[in-house]
């Protein structure tokens, strides 16, 4: 079961367990910057908390309204905390998507409507 929290500034997503017990808080705690080019190549720095970055499988964000897919980043592991991490493009378009952080084992910490994909100008 999936029960979305926000506190202030951080956004928490908990899961619970198949046994109706509860898992850690994984936490998606900032993006910066918090926007970029719809083409994408950009860089961003991701913090997060809960788990450790270096066992992150994959960076998704997420821009569509039914929530479930996204479009994959590229990223290098900083440190325990913090992954730098390349945009994708945006097949949305100039839109906000929320940002999920995934491990190998499947646990997330999602960023909701934390960055904004920008109109890369004329055509």
């Amino acid at each position: 079961m999936l029960r979305p929290q926000r506190s202030s500034s951080l956004f928490r997503q908990r899961w619970a367990t198949e046994a109706g017990g509860e898992a850690p808080v994984y936490t998606f705690v900032s993006i910066t910057p918090s926007d970029g080019t719809e083409l994408g190549g950009d860089t961003v720095t991701i913090v997060i908390s809960g788990f450790d970055a270096n066992d992150t499988n994959e960076i998704r964000f997420n821009c569509d309204a039914v929530g479930v897919g996204g479009d994959i980043a590229t990223f290098t592991v900083t440190n325990a905390t913090t992954l730098s991490v390349t945009t994708p493009y945006s097949t949305q378009g100039p839109v906000v998507c929320n940002v999920v952080v995934e491990t190998s084992t499947l646990q997330r910490a999602v960023g909701i409507a934390v960055f904004t994909f920008t109109s890369s100008g004329p055509p």
